[in-house]
């Protein structure tokens, strides 16, 4: 089985809000129908920390993710409440957005330029309390499912969750992709399993976390582990074991696995400033080769949220994956 590694030579930015924010938290990034990027993300006014006072998304686009100097659009999503962790698909005839925190909400876009979003109702039925918290991700499973991963608890101990829809607003709880034991290192009674993100690749799925309490250090906060399941709806469970429980553990915090089809090589975004429960400085990055396997190249391609993946011959080094991160 291969194991995943970081790899690469620095960070460079790609979008800091100077109008409708002073930081980037939370983000994600999509690829309109034109092949212009776009990049949403948590913000507020002044870069104290002050959650609940971010109530809307930071929008920046550019036509290269390896050009940077994203233009900011206006803000979205600016109905009134917390707007936490977006994460974007396209249904086939709109954008639906799904956000949090606490509770699901959605917004729709079927404007070319992403810019005016829609509040939409959504529904959640089956879920335990707390199983569905924020962080959510959405994976295409199949031409007629989507699946939501989320951060959430199961009882006293952190989880994330899987739920299933077929047209991105209607969602039914499925089960809990992964559990935690009381022998887990880290019980924050908020979740320790942030950012969930799945990919499809060599017939398996592979589910990354960050297993953060988000104040324990620089090596705490950009603790990303990899599990590797054949079931997307179950990726077994974590006490603690990482030599039989975990796939690969990576120095990156939320990261998202996405290939820049415009570019020769893969690259990873990541939120730089300072570390920790203050977002004062954060912004999105990216790096050049920054993801590598021992013993193949594999990579997966994000446009318009449809997911595709590939696997090229043995003989070449692998340059896989574009990561992104959320949290700052």
């Amino acid at each position: 089985m291969l194991k995943p590694i970081l790899a690469g030579d620095g960070w460079r930015p790609l979008f800091t809000p100077q109008k409708t924010g002073a930081y980037v938290n939370d983000h994600c990034v999509v690829r309109a129908h034109d092949g212009r990027w776009h990049v949403f993300g948590i913000t507020k006014p002044t870069a104290d920390l002050d959650p609940n006072g971010e109530r809307w998304f930071c929008h920046g686009s550019g036509p290269a993710l390896g050009a940077g100097g994203f233009e900011e659009h206006w803000k979205v999503c600016d109905f009134g409440t917390r707007a936490w962790a977006p994460a974007i698909a396209w249904s086939g005839e709109r954008w639906v957005m799904l956000y949090g925190p606490d509770r699901l909400r959605a917004a729709v876009c079927d404007d070319d330029r992403l810019d005016h979003w829609r509040e939409a109702p959504c529904s959640l039925v089956g879920a335990p309390v707390e199983a569905v918290l924020r962080d959510g991700m959405i994976f295409r499973l199949d031409d007629d499912s989507w699946l939501l991963y989320s951060t959430g608890k199961r009882g006293r101990s952190s989880a994330v969750s899987v739920c299933v829809s077929e047209n991105l607003l209607d969602w039914r709880f499925v089960r809990f992709a992964l559990v935690t034991t009381p022998a887990a290192p880290l019980q924050p009674s908020w979740a320790a399993t942030e950012s969930p993100f799945v990919f499809r690749h060599d017939g398996a799925y592979w589910l990354s976390i960050t297993y953060t309490r988000s104040f324990g250090g620089p090596a705490e906060y950009h603790n990303t582990l990899l599990f590797r399941s054949t079931n997307a709806f179950d990726f077994g469970t974590y006490s603690g074991d990482d030599e039989h429980e975990l796939a690969a553990r990576l120095y990156a915090h939320a990261p998202e696995y996405v290939q820049d089809p415009d570019s020769a090589l893969p690259q990873i975004e990541l939120p730089l400033g300072k570390l920790g429960r203050t977002p004062g400085g954060c912004t999105v990055a990216y790096s050049p080769e920054a993801f590598a396997t021992t013993h193949c190249e594999w990579w997966r391609i994000r446009s318009h949220n449809t997911v595709l993946s590939a696997v090229l011959p043995p003989s070449r080094m692998a340059k896989a994956h574009h990561l992104t991160a959320r949290t700052c």
